[in-house]
């Protein structure tokens, strides 16, 4: 399906030139070759450049790249760029900080989040003010080291939305949302013995 032009700009550029005229296919093209030939440089530039974790990178790849698409299927990208590989580094610096900025408005602060069901998969006991504190103190350490994807989730669930809400509100399915609820919740309960053992 992708072109086999020498020069990947060319055949991007080939392919935009055939939306901006009608034609459908030529935005599935666009695509492809922007997977191709962008998507692991993209990732290790980030991790890099930014020290992101590879999934991290790999959301605000994708982030972009669907963004472009999109873009391109809209005929909104009228002027390429002259060198694609500058532009969309600018671009994927730019969606990273994005992303960080959506998943910092979704970390949970203390007072908007029952702590018990953010820590345990349906009703947990209520915590004593003690355990609150050790609790609080564990997602400040544990935050940070989680994905963007795993944040938005723990911060969900602990303002009670169902795995359902969550699964619409990201674009994933429950099963997803529920695993990465999981992994988080296993990260943070490994923070917590650490603080307890200390």
């Amino acid at each position: 399906m992708v072109t086999s032009a020498a020069n990947p700009t060319d055949a991007m550029n080939a392919a935009l030139n055939r939306i901006n005229l009608g034609d459908e296919s030529g935005s599935l093209e666009f695509y492809a070759i922007l997977y191709e030939t962008f998507w692991e440089s993209l990732i290790r530039f980030l991790r890099f450049r930014r020290e992101a974790t590879p999934d991290d990178a790999e959301d605000s790849v994708s982030n972009l790249m669907l963004s472009l698409f999109e873009r391109a299927r809209a005929g909104r990208i009228v002027n390429a760029p002259r060198r694609w590989q500058a532009y969309l580094r600018r671009a994927v610096l730019w969606q990273y900080a994005a992303d960080i900025r959506k998943a910092r408005g979704a970390t949970p602060r203390a007072k908007d989040v029952d702590l018990a069901l953010a820590l345990y998969d349906g009703i947990g006991p209520d915590l004593q003010v003690a355990d609150r504190e050790e609790v609080r103190r564990m997602f400040e350490r544990t935050l940070p080291g989680l994905t963007l994807m795993e944040r938005r989730v723990i911060a969900m669930r602990g303002q009670q939305w169902t795995f359902a809400e969550i699964a619409e509100a990201l674009g994933t399915s429950e099963n997803s949302a529920s695993v990465l609820a999981s992994r988080a919740r296993k990260d943070l309960w490994s923070t917590w013995l650490k603080l307890k053992a200390g």
